[in-house]
């Protein structure tokens, strides 16, 4: 019988340098110290192209250990998409690319070609085989419960099976869910013993991929691991139990044992991202019904009916994330054909920033800060001129209007309230609206107000139970609508700052999903919108030679009401409360704001927060900062204001 052990490494581009320090100094390094002890051990390793390239520049000599083991035959070294994309949601062209770019590291530096690798997230569509054999990949590992979907038994899911789409042939082993949340959460021994229950099988391979995260970085698990001896237990256990179960990486595997059967799997991740993939209100009903069959011993029997979402609804679940995924497939088609700029486009096709789960992910505002700035860096990198252009950028069949110069850029959404969704600034590298509007989440339910324990549990991070800052539950408020700059909003005479605090403004009129309509004369943008209780026409200029730009309103309405409208920014200054001037300055140390306008009137200014999860606690985060320029308007009148906008680099 054989044991097919594969790690996977990664840190995001974006991420912390001391995440990385300490992911190396907690898992990475000590796994590796440990594993050179047993020269009988085979395993498969995958690091992602972001871990290599600090590896390289940081710890060189951990390459040199690592190339060393492969020479030797105890690792086979995975390849994959080098910034860990999900590849069935990039360009396919990118897709490529990026394995393509990962193959040329190895062969630099390891001196070999991969024929196997790392899908991300296990995120499979049917059409995956096509794009990655182009790259010479022969196999990949999925979960079982990929199988289990297509209608596999369980008992069957052991060594690999052949798929393939328009002729192009792959190997998929499937990885047992049950090793998952054995290694390294259980005794040594009863991994041991799980694996001895299979032997009747014959002459199979049973697999595990996971996180190399989880030996020593996750909560726990380093002192688990290593100060109490779990790995160092299970390797021996592995020595001692060769004369029935021998280790072996995917390649020898591969070329020296037929397929078990063909497949075809249908779209699918990991159990849990499936879950997390759902619809809020769905998802709570999801986990209802899943451990209400577990509460009746009746889960096992029906798992295999229980599939939860797909991953390309985050896109639809999360607007921000659907805007940054459209922002990279428009940035793709404008810098293909250059070679320096697409390495910036493929960092900004790292998986991380997209989506949200156990980790924070979506919520991390640093995360999607380097998506953002590996964008704009991609588009200066490939000289792009300054121009209008006037198309549909978000793929919704509705025309969006994008403005370049030398100082910023911008997209205008006519079709969402005339707003603008994204403002660039060019000499920082910087997308200034980049806010995650406040959600409710399922996990919210779970939220318990005492301060954060240091845990000493080995539960799976899927099982641990978080612990949230005393505070958190003051900060579970929800937004009417997801924050953008320039939205306009009709509210009831009486609305206030606290109604916007809290997430209950009362609108007199819905405006941020109404379409405006729109023309541009002179490289000015004028959008209007006419209803029975108001009219607005507001026109959009941005000067060539400004970091900045200026908006003209002019507004007529037919009965009493308050407008607000709306400046959201990614400044993470915490001023709040209400103000009455005709200027607003707000700075986080990186960038000043300023807000002027041409009459004296009421701002309300509230840092917004989020409270998400991680794989440690909850988290109390600030997305960015909402400004609201309040106006009071009588019956049948009319006003006429401008507002400028100036966005200034504070010097260090």
């Amino acid at each position: 019988m054989y044991f097919i052990l594969c790690i996977h490494n990664n840190q995001p581009i974006g991420n912390f340098d001391w995440v990385f320090e300490e992911a190396y100094n907690k898992a990475y390094k000590p796994f590796l110290d440990v594993f050179e002890k047993h020269p009988n051990i085979k395993i498969n390793l995958h690091y992602s192209g972001s871990l290599l390239e600090w590896l390289l520049e940081k710890k060189p000599f951990f390459l040199k250990r690592i190339k060393n083991l492969s020479k030797e035959g105890r690792i086979e070294l995975l390849g994959g998409g080098f910034y860990e994309p999900i590849i069935p949601i990039i360009p396919e062209a990118d897709a490529i690319g990026q394995l393509e770019m990962m193959n040329e590291f190895f062969t630099s530096h390891f001196d070999i070609r991969p024929s196997g690798f790392w899908l991300p997230e296990r995120v499979w569509e049917p059409g995956i085989p096509r794009i990655v054999c182009q790259a010479g990949m022969k196999y990949t590992s999925v979960d079982d419960t990929h199988f289990l979907w297509a209608g596999l038994d369980k008992e069957s899911l052991h060594g690999y099976f052949l798929t393939e789409e328009q002729g192009k042939i792959l190997g998929i082993f499937p990885i047992d869910k049950n090793l998952r949340y054995l290694i390294p959460f259980k005794f040594p021994n009863e991994t041991i013993d799980y694996l001895k229950d299979k032997e009747h099988l014959g002459d199979i391979a049973l697999t595990i991929g996971d996180d190399g995260e989880k030996f020593g970085l996750w909560p726990g698990t380093y002192k688990w691991v290593y100060e109490e001896g779990w790995l160092e237990n299970f390797f021996r256990l592995l020595d001692e139990n060769s004369d029935w179960l021998e280790t072996i990486t995917f390649s020898e595997y591969f070329s020296m044992h037929s397929p078990t059967e063909k497949v075809y799997l249908p779209c699918a991740s990991y159990e849990e991202m499936m879950e997390w993939a759902l619809p809020t209100n769905v998802q709570k009903k999801f986990k209802w019904a899943t451990d209400e069959l577990k509460n009746m011993g009746l889960y096992d029997a029906y798992r295999l009916f229980l599939k939860g979402g797909y991953f390309r609804n985050f896109l639809v679940k999360y607007e921000e994330a659907n805007h940054m995924h459209k922002r990279m497939m428009w940035t793709s088609n404008l810098v293909r054909e250059n070679k320096e700029a697409k390495k910036y486009l493929y960092k900004a096709q790292t998986n991380c920033p997209y989506w949200h789960g156990i980790f924070g992910g979506l919520y991390l505002p640093h995360l999607r800060a380097s998506i953002y700035s590996n964008l704009i860096l991609a588009e200066k990198t490939a000289k792009k001129k300054s121009f209008f252009h006037q198309g549909d950028i978000n793929n919704d069949l509705e025309d969006e209007i994008y403005i370049s110069t030398d100082k910023l850029n911008m997209i205008v959404e006519p079709s969402k309230g005339g707003c603008i969704s994204e403002i660039d600034i060019i000499s920082l590298n910087l997308n200034i609206t980049d806010i995650l509007s406040r959600r409710y989440e399922p996990y919210h339910e779970d939220l318990r107000p005492c301060p954060v324990p240091e845990t000493t549990d080995t539960s799976s991070i899927h099982d641990i139970k978080k612990e949230a800052p005393d505070n958190a539950r003051n900060y579970l408020l929800y937004d009417q609508y997801t924050h953008c700059t320039l939205l306009d909003h009709l509210l009831l005479p009486g609305a206030n700052f606290i109604d916007l605090k809290e997430g209950r403004l009362p609108f007199k009129k819905f405006l941020f999903d109404e379409p405006y309509e729109f023309s541009i004369k002179d490289k000015e943008i004028t959008l209007s919108n006419k209803t029975s209780l108001i009219s607005i026409k507001k026109t959009i200029d941005v000067p060539r030679d400004k970091t900045g730009f200026n908006v003209f309103y002019k507004i007529r309405v037919e009965e009493e009401a308050v407008l607000g409208t709306e400046f959201s920014f990614s400044c993470f200054s915490e001023i709040e409360g209400e103000k009455i001037g005709r200027k607003i300055v707000i700075s986080d140390g990186r960038i000043k704001i300023i807000i002027s306008s041409d009459k004296k009137i009421t701002w309300w200014i509230m840092p917004l927060y989020t409270v998400s999860q991680s794989e440690v606690c909850f988290d109390i985060i600030q997305q960015g900062i909402v400004i609201m320029a309040v106006n009071k308007l009588d019956a049948n009148s009319t006003l006429e204001i401008k507002y400028s906008i100036i966005f200034e680099e504070v010097k260090r």
